[in-house]
């Protein structure tokens, strides 16, 4: 016979997370500090590092972030993105090929950089 699971509170130490686990489902207890650092760090601080900070995942923040009305800074994202291209532009250098197709590769050579042609106008 089947018999419901009754829920139960549960601490982890190492985490210092209070949460409710119901069967397979758990909730996390959020206390007002972890609100307090995701209110005022979620718009100018990357997901990864403020996830660290509170001891949860970075799913369960993102969450957490989306239910209180919270996003990221849209200036503070264009300097990320930037940041980040030109990472991935000094890396791909140092491998010897700055762009995105190595050199000698011949791939659509028949209709690259050709107005008007599309997929359906090329036979396979």
């Amino acid at each position: 016979m089947y018999k419901p699971r009754t829920p139960y509170d549960r601490y982890d130490q190492e985490r210092g997370l209070s949460f409710q686990a119901r069967g397979c489902a758990t909730s996390i207890y959020w206390t007002p500090l972890m609100i307090h650092y995701i209110t005022r760090y979620f718009a100018t601080t990357t997901n990864e590092e403020l996830a660290g900070l509170v001891g949860v995942s970075q799913r369960t923040l993102i969450r957490k972030a989306r239910q209180l009305g919270l996003s990221k800074d849209k200036d503070w994202l264009a300097n990320i993105w930037e940041e980040r291209r030109l990472m991935a532009k000094a890396a791909s250098k140092a491998k010897g090929y700055p762009g995105c197709f190595k050199p000698g590769n011949m791939i659509g050579e028949e209709y690259r950089f050709k107005k008007g042609v599309t997929k359906k106008n090329i036979r396979l």
